[in-house]
């Protein structure tokens, strides 16, 4: 996170009016809408493989699914995505993908992506 601080009273120039000062959060709360903040995880805070699998949750693949596209077993999957909803609180795999939606830990495009190979009735051509 970059806390950026302009001061425009007596500025001689634009270097002078910006202040840039970086900060390292332990979590980030994340603006999502109508001033709501949803509590979102450091990066490191969650293992690369756990994070491979968000993508999947929030296009609603199965366990199964997943774990075919992934090479993983779906006891695997099951395991990495209880891991998941309960270090962010969630009762369910679907609140998990929505979640990773509006925080932006998961992009449309990556929903779109899983879609085109999995489910491509859902997406125009």
């Amino acid at each position: 996170m970059i806390t950026i601080r302009i001061d425009v009273e007596g500025i001689q120039s634009a270097q002078e009016a910006i202040t840039v000062t970086p900060v390292t959060p332990v979590w980030t709360p994340v603006q999502a809408f109508d001033g709501v903040r949803l509590y979102n995880p450091s990066a490191d805070a969650m293992t690369p493989g756990a994070i491979k699998l968000l993508p999947y949750i929030s296009a609603g693949l199965s366990y199964k699914e997943i774990g075919k596209a992934l090479n993983l077993a779906e006891s695997t999957v099951k395991s990495q995505a209880y891991r998941l909803t309960s270090r962010i609180g969630a009762q369910s795999s679907t609140t998990l993908g929505v979640w990773a939606l509006l925080t932006g830990t998961v992009t449309v495009d990556d929903v779109l992506e899983v879609w085109r190979t999995y489910y491509p009735h859902l997406v125009e051509v």
